[in-house]
């Protein structure tokens, strides 16, 4: 039988902030969608989205612009996805699928699998999110 699988919302906001989403251990995720939205009246931002320690999306909306894009990464158990915008008022929403792993697969077959140190970021978030401190 096959495993049930649910649309999932994993991250959305409207503030300069990280967001991390942690894949449950026992589930898989697909993230199947990225938008993101210029509602400024003032400024170009960007959105930045990583799967699993890769950056797999960075957008830079014109003022009043939306962008939508379709996608098929896959997460494991324990693995992130992390989403961030520059400004307040650029929206970030990312979703997809979240299954129940009836394998349990911590990384796909034939794959290794860095897990990164609790608590620890990619370098460009900490990096963004120095700069976001001192606006």
């Amino acid at each position: 039988m096959p495993a049930p699988a649910y649309s999932h919302r994993f991250g959305h906001t409207n503030t300069p902030q990280a967001i991390v989403w942690t894949c449950p251990l026992g589930s898989r995720a697909v993230v199947r969608s990225v938008s993101g939205v210029n509602a400024r009246n003032d400024a170009v931002g960007y959105v930045v989205v990583q799967v699993a320690g890769i950056r797999v999306v960075q957008l830079y909306p014109a003022v009043g612009q939306m962008i939508q894009l379709e996608m098929r990464q896959v997460l494991y158990g324990g693995e992130t996805v992390y989403m961030v915008t520059s400004h307040a008022n650029i929206d970030i929403a990312v979703s997809g699928y979240l299954f129940a792993d009836v394998a349990a697969a911590t990384a796909a077959p034939g794959e290794t699998r860095e897990i990164p140190l609790p608590g620890s970021k990619p370098v460009e978030l900490e990096v963004l999110d120095a700069w976001l401190a001192n606006q």
